[in-house]
């Protein structure tokens, strides 16, 4: 699930460079993520 999100972002940079500047972006990706999956599974 994580590495197809980081893939999807590199995807969508189009590099890593900007997925490095947007390092904050996939920290509250992956906070949404998991709060989602939280929900669902309960």
């Amino acid at each position: 699930m994580l590495k197809a999100y980081l893939v999807e972002v590199i995807i969508w940079h189009g590099s890593l460079v900007p997925m490095v500047e947007s390092t904050t972006e996939l920290v509250a990706g992956m906070r949404i993520c998991a709060a989602k999956n939280g929900i669902n599974s309960q």
